[in-house]
């Protein structure tokens, strides 16, 4: 037709967005109902669509994340696993290392990092559509040294009997 077109999508919660073009963009998702107006020369139409038009949106990115602690000091056994759903799937995995206030690098692209040591962690999940979520960052504890700090000993009293010597420690992992 000709004259002065109105293009109107109405939300299931009553909102209305018009175009004068046709176009929409920059819409959440939803269902839309599509509805055209025509004023010509005095003469009102009104033309509704027929289906619902539905704006589908992925479910968020959803991280979960499990960590192993490093076992014993000096070791490099520090390890985190990811389970991963929502979004897109065909994802691609960044580990990443937390190394200054504005800065992380990039430690690992698959689903799980072993062999680590201590350190803050996060993973950053791109999905098949380049859409990105990164996890909560997660902190991989080394224990610390074992330190002796005190040797009490107890002399033998008597001819034949046994001493004893008590060692006092810290750090490392109990129970020694």
């Amino acid at each position: 037709g000709s004259g002065s077109f109105a293009f109107k999508l109405s939300t299931t919660a009553g909102d209305t967005i018009t175009s004068n073009t046709g176009s929409f963009s920059d819409l959440p998702g939803g269902d839309y109902i599509l509805v055209i107006e025509n004023d010509q020369s005095g003469c009102f139409d009104k033309s509704i669509y027929s289906e619902t038009i539905k704006v589908l949106q992925p479910d968020s990115i959803d991280i979960i994340l499990d960590k192993e602690d490093i076992t014993c000091f000096g070791l490099n056994d520090g390890n985190i696993s990811a389970s991963v759903s929502g979004g897109n799937p065909g994802y691609s995995y960044y580990w990443e290392q937390f190394a200054s206030p504005s800065s992380w690098n990039i430690v690992g692209t698959d689903l799980s990092l072993s062999g680590q040591s201590a350190g803050t962690f996060r993973l950053k999940v791109i999905d098949s559509k380049s859409c990105p979520d990164f996890s909560d960052s997660v902190s991989i504890i080394e224990p610390d040294a074992m330190v002796i700090t005190d040797a009490v000993v107890s002399d033998i009293k008597c001819l034949g009997e046994t001493g004893t010597i008590e060692v006092i420690s810290t750090g490392g992992v109990l129970p020694y």
